[in-house]
């Protein structure tokens, strides 16, 4: 008995039928396990506009922080589950981009500090600025930043507080590694 194919079927579209799955891969019909990529444990299959790819899990670190900034203030300790990777200056992974923003405009430039704990010693390994007069912040670090299974991330205001940075909101886009 012949397959009933979907008609007008779109790139990377999906069939399942006569005991398998088939991938449009835009001119034909081809099986969907022999097209897809061969990845390690844990990888999630992402279409990429004309192909399938295995990337890792993204993995998402946020908080949130209400009022005016205080000098030394802690705004965030996360301990990792498992290993994650944050791309170079805490860049876009798999369309997802880390944002930092505040409800007020900071008056000076402000300086966020970013470290990494392994077990308990902090290390800088990135930061967040608030330019004087905005309310964006900019994410750098010198390369990707790997965290370890048990590795401690800290955020943290600067010694001198900003006169008028508050409410401050991060989400930091990494994937698992």
């Amino acid at each position: 008995m012949p397959l009933d194919f979907p008609n007008s079927p779109t790139l990377g579209q999906i069939f399942n039928g006569g005991g398998g799955s088939w991938l449009w891969d835009g001119t034909k019909w081809v099986s969907a396990i022999a097209s897809l990529p061969q990845g390690v444990e844990g990888d999630v299959l992402v279409f990429q506009g004309t192909e399938w790819t295995a990337q890792r899990p993204r993995y998402l670190v946020s908080c949130y922080v209400p009022t005016l900034l205080v000098a030394n203030q802690f705004l965030l300790f996360h301990r990792f589950p498992k290993s994650v990777t944050f791309p170079t200056n805490f860049g876009a992974y798999l369309g997802l981009l880390s944002e930092a923003a505040s409800g007020t405009a900071a008056t000076a430039s402000t300086v966020l500090t970013i470290a990494k704990a392994a077990p308990v010693t902090f290390t800088d390994v990135g930061s967040v600025t608030f330019s004087g007069g905005s309310s964006m912040g900019a994410f750098a670090s010198s390369g990707p930043v790997v965290f370890a299974q048990g590795d401690i991330m800290r955020i943290r205001a600067p010694s001198t507080a900003d006169a008028t940075l508050s409410d401050v909101f991060l989400t930091i886009v990494g994937y698992e590694t």
